[in-house]
């Protein structure tokens, strides 16, 4: 018997040792925008191993004139809410939201939100996570805004996007705002077939040697 009670308490200590919220990430993807766009969002997933109530504090400073607001599991909250309570099941999930929104403000630095929950009766039960804004801003040339040594012909584009670099070219990749990589058919001698793309605006980044260059286009 006092074998029996010596596993319960080592089984009981394993499990204290967990963590009781979790975050699927754990880094959430950037919220990637222009300062023309009006919400930016990101968002991670979150799990409670413990039903209760719970609440989160936003800690965010104002940056370039860009405001943000928190989505939780009840309510999308105004600008100025800084904190709020929620009530979860054992083992729910669901997704925490952050927005970004630049009011047309440029900010090519991009801005943090740093997000603390915890359970309101347990404080100990906590946890915390970052959400980040990587803005572009369209009022910037594109020189200015990529520090790039490589050109994009025609932009805005119909079907055939060409690339030129005084540089030798080892990759070249494409995504769209949100992050997302794009397979985009290389014709041979710089040019690539972007006439699959949906109209907006889309990015394309070349790596050479060490470095990376990133640059806009705009798909008409």
């Amino acid at each position: 018997m006092k074998y029996i009670y010596t596993l319960i308490a080592l089984v009981s200590l394993s499990f204290s040792g967990f963590a009781q919220i979790t975050w699927n990430p754990t880094t959430p993807p950037p919220a990637r925008g222009f300062e023309t766009t009006a919400d930016i969002e990101t968002h991670s997933k979150v799990t409670f191993t413990k039903a209760g109530t719970y609440r989160w504090i936003r800690d965010y400073k104002q940056s370039c004139a860009i405001t943000t607001a928190i989505c939780d599991k009840n309510a999308c909250y105004l600008e100025t809410t800084d904190s709020a309570d929620f009530t979860v099941d054992e083992l729910e999930t669901f997704d925490m939201i952050a927005h970004f929104y630049p009011y047309d403000s440029c900010c090519p630095n991009g801005a943090s939100l740093d997000l603390y929950v915890f359970k309101v009766d347990e404080p100990t039960e906590n946890s915390s996570i970052t959400y980040t804004l990587d803005l572009w801003c369209a009022k910037l040339s594109v020189n200015d805004l990529s520090k790039s040594d490589f050109n994009l012909s025609p932009n805005p584009v119909n079907n055939v996007l060409t690339i030129t670099s005084d540089a030798n070219v080892d990759a070249v990749s494409f995504t769209n705002l949100v992050g997302a990589t794009l397979e985009i058919p290389s014709m041979g001698n710089g040019q690539y077939d972007v006439s699959d793309l949906t109209k907006g605006v889309y990015l394309v980044t070349i790596t050479s040697g060490n470095k990376q260059f990133t640059k806009r286009f705009v798909k008409k």
